[in-house]
């Protein structure tokens, strides 16, 4: 028999073996890894959720992330993974899985020296401001926010004008200089654009929805109208973006609940 794990409720800040800071059941679910190791004498797979499916398609950066996390389960005995994700959310998505399959066949990885190729390719011209914003948008945003995993949006509430401005203005100079380059480096960009506008919609909805609970009689209610119309909005957005790789809209609309 060869058994397949799932750490469902994983943490996607911290590396699977977890962290100090790490709120989330990563060492646990380590822990019970190794045990499974030592009783399963066939193959032991990872079920991998790090395709950050049921996340809404809102952007979340994880690179900092995989290449402890794929040398913990070398080290470890993992003999391989399944993982699942939306095709549709490639462009939020798809570095994840460029890095896991390098990963996969080289743990050691210099993950920034990738990281750079690849979004020379992926980005051309914008490239350096690109890098900026993804960069922005780990430090700023990732790092100093709480751990994270699939169905809960309330982190998204951090992603105030203030906090994204410095990765919100490379985008802004990315966008220009995209302009000079082929199709595929705008298209690339344009992608990094909605995934940054649907975290912006996402995180206001939230805040709103955690105003209203928070509030009682009348202002209650008229907050729970404004939380509504801005779900609805946001809806509505999302289903205009569909078409560019970066948004599935059809989640974003059962979550909203329209």
């Amino acid at each position: 028999v060869d058994v397949c794990y799932a750490a469902f409720n994983r943490c996607y800040k911290h590396s699977f073996e977890g962290a100090p800071d790490c709120t989330r059941e990563n060492a646990q679910y380590a822990d019970y890894f190794d045990a499974w190791r030592e009783r399963v004498p066939g193959s032991l797979y990872l079920f991998c959720y790090l395709m950050l499916i049921d996340t809404c398609s809102v952007p979340y950066p994880i690179t900092q992330m995989l290449g402890p996390n794929f040398r913990w389960l070398s080290e470890h005995g993992c003999d391989g993974y399944v993982m699942e994700f939306k095709p549709e959310e490639w462009g939020p998505f798809g570095v994840n899985g460029h890095l896991i399959g390098r990963l996969s066949w080289d743990p050691e990885l210099d993950v920034d020296a990738w990281l750079a190729g690849y979004y020379g390719d992926l980005y051309g011209p914008a490239a350096g401001e690109m890098t900026g914003f993804w960069r922005h948008l780990i430090e700023d945003f990732v790092e100093p926010g709480p751990c994270v995993y699939h169905y809960d949006l309330t982190y998204t509430r951090r992603a105030t004008d203030e906090l994204m401005a410095p990765a919100l203005a490379c985008l802004g100079r990315a966008r220009a200089l995209a302009a000079g380059g082929e199709m595929r480096h705008r298209e690339a960009v344009e992608r990094a654009y909605v995934s940054s506008q649907l975290l912006m919609r996402m995180g206001a909805w939230q805040t709103a929805l955690a105003a209203a609970s928070e509030a009682e009689g009348n202002k209650r209610r008229v907050l729970e109208e404004r939380a509504a119309e801005l779900g609805r909005e946001l809806v509505e957005w999302a289903e205009a973006h569909g078409d560019t790789d970066a948004i599935a809209p059809a989640r974003i609309r059962r979550v909203v609940g329209v």
